[in-house]
């Protein structure tokens, strides 16, 4: 069974691979790659504190013979992607480190399903979870995404072992699995934290004498990779000071409380602020500042495989062992139900983790539905390469940029697309309304003009969906003139290129 696991390993390995120079950097891999590269050749970590280090550094590690680039994050990323003379090569050495958080994720899935079931559902579990877009699309990016869909059922399994065999080396197994996930993504805090108990209640095992213990070391990883650093948030980072007036009407926190890691709270803090205030989303064409309680429900729904989620519901059905799993994986939605940032998919890449364990049981107890639901789910995948991200169910179809946009659908990823076709059809002249933040010279555009939003004008026009949902939610007359016409060519997925000529 070994070899099975290495074989469906280096399968999504190699899919994931095959992506890496055919997409744009996406909107936050540079941000991603600047945090990572601070915090690794300046042991600094200033550059947006809502994402812990780990990921970022791995993924930063290819660029860490290189100077500190100057200027805001936007720059500093633009300028490591190019600093070896090939921007495209950039963007692919900058996603290589995150092959192995998908490996880990694969593998915890594995071992997860193994500690508690059987090496067949295991086997089966980890295939269901390579085989998923939305795990596949965001293993094949530079940020903390699928870090922290690893996170979880790794330590998941950690803690099933530290049930069953409470010793001291379970202990530290399983302390180091929750310091890998507070270091990978600030959302691993209440997804573990809320899970954890479900599974040792509906399991009737009591923690055992040694959880401070892992707490303990989880802690002492997380201060050491915050540089060891002791002190107050304000004297971390000083714009902690405002934040924690904006968020708790005082910055009595960041100004008097003496804390070991202080930038790993700050972060916290600033996560919740951003959560506080809200952020653009989209949804079923309306346009929202503070997001829905429904919104994951339906990301769920579009973004998941039919025949995956088939079989997540025959496992609930037939097995009462997948319960504890299951209400895992319903904590997971329900926390993330009550959140105001509403980006995608990727804020609930954990939940596929415990899901694949019971759509394995489920496949399982049905055996020929289960492989003709397979083999479905084998083909969804298959025909979603390479554009996993903005891949979409049958339930989104024919209009899925009516359904979800942003890192759902467009998150830049389709200017290298453009850029292709624009130099086949001889296009000199573009104007331009793409979400990006990409370096457009160093992608091979060589001429382009922002567009008039209100006045029509001719020529070539790349506009991209996050944009006209963003506009129509800002202004709904905006840009009217050029995104209501029909006659447009569609670039990958996410790019619509006009040709207007009166």
């Amino acid at each position: 069974m070994k070899y099975l696991l290495a074989v469906i390993v280096v399968i999504a390995a190699i899919r994931v691979a095959a992506t890496h120079r055919v997409f744009s950097p996406v909107y936050d891999e540079l941000l991603h790659l600047a945090a990572g590269h601070e915090y690794l050749t300046q042991h600094r970590y200033s550059i947006d504190l809502e994402h812990p280090p780990l990921a970022r550094a791995v993924e930063a590690l290819p660029f860490v013979r290189v100077p500190q680039p100057s200027g805001n994050w936007v720059e500093m990323g633009n300028s490591l992607l190019a600093s070896g003379g090939d921007y495209v090569g950039g963007i692919a050495k900058g996603r290589r480190g995150n092959l192995l958080f998908l490996l880990i994720g694969i593998v915890a899935v594995f071992g997860w399903a193994r500690e508690r079931f059987d090496v067949t559902t295991a086997v089966i579990a980890a295939a269901l979870f390579s085989l998923l877009p939305p795990v596949l699309a965001h293993a094949g990016l530079a940020t903390t995404d699928m870090a922290g869909a690893a996170a979880l059922p790794l330590a998941l399994w950690a803690l099933d072992r530290f049930h069953r065999v409470p010793s001291w080396r379970s202990t530290l197994l399983l302390g180091g699995a929750i310091a890998f996930g507070l270091l990978t993504k600030f959302s691993f805090l209440p997804f573990f934290f809320a899970s954890a108990p479900v599974l040792g209640f509906l399991d009737h095992k009591r923690p055992s004498v040694k959880t401070l213990a892992t707490i303990l070391i989880a802690v002492v990883a997380v201060w050491l990779a915050y540089f060891g650093s002791f002190g107050t948030m304000a004297a971390a980072n000083p714009a902690l000071h405002d934040d924690t007036q904006l968020a708790f009407g005082s910055p009595w926190i960041a100004d008097h409380v003496v804390m070991p890691a202080p930038l790993f709270a700050g972060g916290l803090l600033k996560l919740k602020l951003d959560d506080q205030l809200g952020r653009d989303a989209f949804l079923l064409g309306r346009y929202s500042h503070h997001g829905w309680w429904h919104y994951f429900p339906i990301v769920l729904g579009v973004k998941t495989p039919l025949p995956f989620l088939m079989l997540v519901v025959i496992g609930a059905i037939v097995s009462k062992r997948a319960r504890p799993i299951l209400a895992v994986a319903a904590v997971i939605l329900a926390i993330a139900m009550t959140t105001h940032i509403n980006v995608g998919v990727r804020h609930i890449l954990p939940i596929y983790g415990p899901l694949s364990i019971v759509a394995a049981l489920g496949l399982q107890r049905f055996k020929w539905i289960g492989a003709i639901l397979a083999l479905w789910l084998i083909a969804d995948s298959a025909l979603a390469h390479p554009d996993y991200l903005s891949w979409m169910n049958a339930a989104a179809a024919p209009h899925p940029e009516r359904v979800l946009s942003d890192s759902n659908l467009d998150w830049g990823q389709d200017l290298i697309r453009l850029a292709t076709v624009t130099r086949a059809d001889r296009i000199d002249d573009l104007g331009m309304l793409v979400f990006t933040r990409a370096d457009l010279n160093a992608l091979g555009f060589r001429s382009v003009h922002h567009i008039d939003p209100h006045h029509p004008s001719t020529g070539w026009f790349a506009v991209s969906e996050t944009e006209i949902a963003i506009w129509n939610g800002w202004d709904p007359t905006a840009f009217r003139w050029l995104i209501d016409r029909t006659d447009f060519t569609r670039v990958g997925t996410s790019i619509r290129l006009y040709h207007v000529t009166r």
